[in-house]
């Protein structure tokens, strides 16, 4: 699929290419799975598409699946994660709120930052800024570079979350 964006970028000079949807990461899911099972969360997402957002790397602009915002897509990993490890609960007094700070993508790497607040039954008990940051090797080459940024886009969100299920003050107050 990236090939044809690839090969389509040397015909007209820019592509778009869609991020397909978020995929759990096994990391994570072991994460979650030392959580109480009675630990049930809902997800709350800042709708707010922030300005510091550059997910275009040379040719190729990056977007989120099928026409969201990175915020929603944000939401969504987080949704999957919590539903694949039985943590999701659309109804759960714990609430977990995230909202997108900064995503930036470029040659060789990439960084997000996000703010988590955790309430259970409307009183915090979780309120950080979290940032990922991935380096990949890169190449002068399109045709290496773009594949190589349009992989680590997704890797980087398994990463953030991973700091936050990670983070022992979120699991402490699990």
């Amino acid at each position: 699929m990236i090939s044809t964006a690839v090969s389509a970028l040397m015909l007209t000079g820019c592509v778009t290419q869609a991020m397909p949807p978020y995929q759990a990461s096994l990391t994570n899911q072991l994460t979650l799975s030392r959580l109480p099972q009675l630990a049930m969360y809902s997800v709350i997402s800042e709708e707010d598409h922030p300005a510091d957002v550059q997910t275009k790397l040379r040719n190729l602009l990056i977007t989120a699946p099928k026409g969201t915002s990175w915020s929603s897509y944000l939401k969504d990993a987080i949704q999957t994660e919590l539903t694949k490890s039985g943590n999701y609960k659309p109804e759960a007094t714990r609430t977990i709120k995230a909202e997108l700070l900064e995503f930036h993508v470029a040659d060789g790497h990439a960084d997000l930052a996000a703010h988590f607040v955790v309430e259970c039954d409307h009183v915090v008990g979780y309120d950080k800024v979290l940032r990922a940051h991935s380096r990949w090797r890169t190449s002068f080459l399109a045709a290496v570079a773009m594949p190589s940024a349009y992989n680590a886009t997704g890797a980087i969100f398994q990463d953030l979350l991973r700091s936050f299920f990670e983070d022992p003050d979120f699991a402490r107050i699990s």
